[in-house]
């Protein structure tokens, strides 16, 4: 009876809602909740960040976090603008610093994308936000940043800043993905920022990609990367991937095989146009069959060779093994101990409870009675309808203030294909 009640009384703590996230108060264009800005320094911001407004009708908000809550900095960013009603406008940037978490990110509505680029919003952080937060200067790396964000915003001819930070274009004009503090450069199909793989398997996956794109042009890419930076690998997967913007504009017919192995963790992504084909199911047998048995024996060459040569069968449409191997199966088993029939039957309470709670909170929210609360964390990322560096229309550039980043003039880069977080992951 004491085990029963021990379990009903688990299943209880993980069924219950996680806690709602909590905001700071939206008082004006600053936010300094961290408390990183004197009276008189505020007042100067803020008079900036009206003046920006006033003159170019481009909008620059400064945030400072005493806490990002638990979750990413970026993602409590993008919550942060819906509880505050911010949508996208097309022309409104975010500047967000958490002294606690060690982070800080610009965030900026698409439409200011070709003026805040990858290379200059790194440069910011490179040159400006980073020596200063390490020196403990939070007050002078804040406004020194905003400063630099407002300038690159009055500028009226943003394109030459574009081509001359991102390195060499190729004949087709294409420019390289160059790379941020987080993210290594796409630099071609196979990018071993990790050095996991050899030469010839990383000469031979890239031969195989090339032919693959050639005939079918779906855009594959493998990666294997140093760290995740703290995130989970489905979320920097889907980053990742939009950050190289994988497949090709329209088709988004991308996919990327990612192997982050300080985490021991393993992702296939797969773009919009391709998740049809290549399930998440498909995905899911791919890595637990062909690629975490080989990893679990250290062949990580056998192991990325044998999931390229598996996802190249799907997109094919030879993997007829594979899919059937991917279906569910259905089981014949039923409860034959009491104990287990009494576990199942808490589930089932449990869950119409929720269910319950959930129906009444609906009722409380259009009677007006009730606050709707906000999606946060990995709910919030399955229930997005689109999440790059962020939602919708929003784009994202962070950075960990210890990290560096570097360039590339490679001429290999993505189609402007999307992913909405389609795929697989797996560890071993």
């Amino acid at each position: 009876m004491y085990r029963l009640l021990a379990i009903a009384a688990l299943l209880c703590a993980s069924l219950a809602p996680a806690a709602a996230l909590d905001f700071p108060r939206l008082d004006g264009r600053l936010v300094d909740e961290a408390r990183l800005l004197d009276a008189a320094a505020k007042r100067t911001l803020e008079n900036k960040l009206a003046n920006l407004e006033a003159h170019s009708s481009k909008q620059l908000m400064v945030v400072t976090l005493a806490s990002a809550r638990g979750i990413t900095v970026d993602d409590y960013g993008l919550e942060l603008r819906k509880h505050w009603n911010l949508e996208p406008n097309g022309r409104r940037a975010m500047l967000i610093v958490s002294p606690s978490s060690g982070r800080s990110v610009i965030q900026f509505d698409r439409a200011l994308s070709t003026v805040l680029t990858d290379a200059v919003t790194q440069r910011i952080f490179d040159r400006t936000m980073t020596p200063l937060f390490n020196a403990g200067d939070f007050s002078g790396g804040t406004l020194r940043a905003a400063d630099e964000i407002i300038e690159v915003l009055e500028q009226a001819s943003p394109a030459p800043l574009r081509i001359a930070q991102t390195g060499a274009i190729a004949e087709d004009g294409t420019i390289a993905v160059p790379a941020t503090a987080e993210f290594p450069a796409l630099s071609s199909r196979v990018v071993d920022d990790a050095d996991v793989l050899d030469a010839s398997t990383r000469a031979a996956l890239r031969a195989k990609l090339a032919v693959h794109e050639v005939g079918t042009s779906n855009q594959i890419v493998v990666a294997t990367v140093k760290s995740l930076h703290g995130n989970s690998i489905e979320d920097y997967a889907n980053r990742l991937f939009r950050h190289w913007r994988l497949g090709q504009r329209g088709r988004n017919n991308g996919v990327l095989l990612l192997h982050a192995p300080t985490e021991r963790k393993i992702r296939i992504e797969v773009g919009y146009g391709l998740e049809g084909t290549l399930t998440d199911a498909i995905a899911k047998t791919i890595i637990q069959n062909s690629i975490t048995p080989r990893f679990k024996a250290n062949d990580f060459a056998g192991g990325m060779t044998r999931g390229v040569d598996d996802i190249i069968k799907v997109l094919s449409g030879n993997a007829e093994e594979l899919k059937q191997s991917a279906e569910p199966r259905q089981s014949n088993w039923a409860p034959q101990e009491p104990f287990l029939l009494a576990i199942m039957v808490l589930i089932i309470i449990a869950n119409m409870m929720g269910g319950i709670l959930v129906g009444i909170h609906a009722l409380l929210v259009k009677a007006g009675l009730a606050r709707k609360k906000p999606k946060s964390g990995f709910w919030h990322w399955m229930n997005s309808s689109s999440s790059g560096g962020s939602s919708g229309s929003w784009s994202s550039s962070d950075s960990s203030w210890s990290s560096s980043s570097s360039s590339s003039s490679d001429s290999f880069s993505g189609g402007g294909g999307d992913s909405g977080g389609g795929g697989s992951s797996g560890d071993y």
